[in-house]
């Protein structure tokens, strides 16, 4: 006789699908609850915020992309937030 209440339940025909089921329900606990804890909230740019902007165009004859070095560089929002 079992008497261990956790080799009760790792023994027997329906322990792979106990395990599964109860693998399934903790990942869907999780996809439920780690997007919240993870989502940042909304952020402003303030001034002397700087950015590194990067821009290039897909050429689709070619396959490649072209790199648009002349609007490439870092930028700093202005006190006036332009």
């Amino acid at each position: 006789m079992k008497t261990d209440l956790f080799e009760a339940f790792r023994s027997g025909p329906d322990s792979g699908r106990l395990r599964r089921a109860r693998l399934l329900a903790t990942c869907l606990a999780m996809a439920l609850v780690v997007p919240h804890i993870a989502a940042a909230g909304d952020y402003r740019l303030g001034s002397q915020d700087k950015l590194t902007i990067r821009v290039a165009e897909w050429q689709t004859v070619e396959g490649t992309f072209r790199d648009w070095s002349a609007v490439n560089g870092e930028y700093t929002v202005g006190p006036s937030g332009t």
